[in-house]
């Protein structure tokens, strides 16, 4: 009598869905970022005009991420509490550093309070392609006008933080 009710619950089950199965996965982490203080501008008393640094992005690049990346998102918020305004370039670069975009922001000078400007980059389609080769991430900082003009004892700072948020489709291959 058991044996007969277990039997009757169960229902006829199509074990080739599991080819139908798609997990789509989101990735978000930290790319870039960094907190320059205003004496940082000032080399043997001398103001220094720009400061370039590059990091290198070796995840973006994957073979699983360039195979299944669908979208991807590039976000940066700035922070400027210096009475100077910046312009800040960020070049992506390629493994034979050959630019593949070209991102540039203009920071406002501060006049007392902080300046914050927040700005997402979404990559899909065509452009896509730009991540998935993405290798390095040159940000250039410079210095507007020339007033005031800054010394070793300048207080404030500029500050730069980046994510990136990536959209996965992986689906089953026969």
């Amino acid at each position: 009598m058991f044996l007969s009710s277990v039997g009757s619950c169960v229902k006829d089950v199509d074990f080739d869905q599991i080819n139908d199965i798609q997990l789509t996965p989101v990735f978000e982490g930290s790319l870039v970022f960094f907190d320059l203080e205003a004496n940082k501008f000032v080399e043997e008393g001398s103001e220094v005009s720009s400061i370039t640094d590059f990091t290198r992005l070796d995840a973006l690049s994957s073979s699983f991420s360039v195979n299944n990346l669908v979208r991807a998102d590039l976000h940066f918020e700035f922070v400027n509490t210096i009475g100077r305004s910046f312009t800040l370039t960020i070049n992506l670069l390629d493994g034979e550093q050959q630019v593949l975009r070209t991102l540039q922001y203009d920071i406002p000078a501060s006049s007392g309070s902080q300046v914050e400007i927040d700005d997402t980059v979404v990559f899909t389609g065509a452009n896509l392609q730009q991540i998935t080769n993405l290798l390095i991430m040159e940000v250039e900082v410079m210095l507007n006008n020339r007033l005031p003009q800054l010394a070793e004892t300048s207080e404030g700072m500029l500050a730069m933080n980046s994510s990136a948020t990536l959209y996965l489709e992986i689906a089953d291959e026969e």
